[in-house]
């Protein structure tokens, strides 16, 4: 078919239609098609794909409590993951990894014996548990399943993140090298209009798919009424950009030199009247950038400010903080019972052992009750 005679044109690969018909059995087709998403790496479809995207995940497919199929649902459940531990022999769950390392005493001790080690958890357990049959055992990748060695997970999914994947728009097929750079694009492509056959309505493409499969439903409609009934008003995407930028009108009034009362009376009623028209966009509520706090239009750009300042200086007293940490982690000092010098963070332990050694062998230095043997 030629391009010029189509009248439609698909929102997703662009194929034009001669027919509302046509297309819509075409988008049938092509909006259930799949795609991964770069955020919980789940397959969803292309009709839904934008909404999803921008409403954190949110699946309008997914039947919820209250029968609302444009209402957040929670994650898919998945099967656990079960690791076995190789210094206290307990199994967990392959997501609360890091928590268990915390909570791990063996661990613990023995990062605390070799501190020098503690920037790299996954080179200790690989000097340190080598020689253990179950420490090869495999784990499936949660990004590519590839079968990889437990003390090599954490490396191998960093690489993976980090690496340059491409993501691929579902509108127009152009590729991005990250996440933040499609999160971009997405915004600007998915609030793209295209005309909608049925009601001959101009609907954004993030939504345009789910919109002509259930008789030309509007989710972002059903999204301010669910707000407005909570008390709060949104608004959609597809108006904040436009909500940043004011329109402004000049009117060219002819007024008299003399203004009379009857005058003054009918311009108030007519500026009355044009305020109620067109009420004022202040009141409309932007996210901020930096708290997620909604914001009303007149007060976004001083809160945003001010915002920036609070979260510039939180950064540079967490960096101050930490500095001061390390300098006073490296300092040495005397134990009280030996005299004798170790770093800051070790004293405590050292003046424990000191003193027991103290009272159960009177006055005998730690160095003496602690001394090993020597090989022979």
């Amino acid at each position: 078919m030629a391009t010029q005679d189509a009248e439609v044109y698909c929102s997703f690969c662009n194929e034009g239609f001669v027919s509302s018909n046509a297309m819509g059995t075409h988008l049938m087709i092509c909006g259930n098609k799949t795609d991964q998403c770069p955020k919980c790496r789940r397959f969803i479809r292309r009709a839904i794909f934008a909404y999803h995207y921008e409403n954190d995940c949110a699946n309008p497919d997914a039947p919820t409590e209250d029968n609302e199929t444009n209402k957040k649902t929670q994650k898919l459940d998945t099967p656990p993951v079960i690791i076995k531990c190789e210094f206290c022999n307990r199994n967990y769950n392959r997501n609360e990894r890091t928590l268990h390392k915390e909570k791990c005493t063996p661990y613990q001790i023995y990062l605390s014996e070799n501190p020098l080690q503690r920037g790299d958890s996954n080179q200790n357990y690989s000097s340190a548990r080598s020689n253990n049959s179950e420490y090869d055992a495999p784990i499936p990748c949660e990004y590519c399943n590839q079968g990889i060695p437990w003390h090599l997970y954490d490396n191998h999914t960093r690489q993976v993140n980090d690496t340059g994947r491409s993501v691929s728009c579902m509108f127009c097929n152009e590729k991005s090298a990250s996440t933040e750079e499609m999160r971009i694009h997405l915004l600007a492509c998915g609030n793209k209009t295209d005309l909608c056959p049925k009601c001959k309505k101009f609907i954004r493409r993030a939504v345009f798919a789910y919109h002509y499969e259930n008789n030309c439903a509007n989710l972002d409609e059903i999204d301010n009424v669910r707000d407005r009934a909570a008390g709060t008003y949104v608004v959609p995407s597809a108006q904040q950009a436009a909500s940043r930028e004011r329109n402004i009108t000049i009117m060219d009034v002819d007024l008299p030199m003399q203004p009379n009362r009857e005058s003054n009376t009918n311009q108030r009623s007519s500026s009355d009247r044009l305020q109620h028209e067109h009420p004022s966009s202040d009141a409309a509520l932007i996210p901020c950038e930096y708290c997620q706090k909604h914001i009303e239009w007149r007060l976004f750009e001083n809160h945003t400010k001010y915002c920036g300042v609070q979260a510039q200086e939180q950064r540079q007293q967490q960096s101050r903080f930490v500095h001061v940490q390390q300098t006073d982690n490296n300092r040495m000092v005397r134990c009280k019972y030996c005299n004798q010098e170790r770093r800051q963070e070790y004293m405590s332990g050292h003046e424990r052992v000191c003193l027991q050694s103290y009272n159960f062998a009177g006055m005998v230095s730690y160095a003496d009750v602690c001394r090993l043997p020597g090989f022979q």
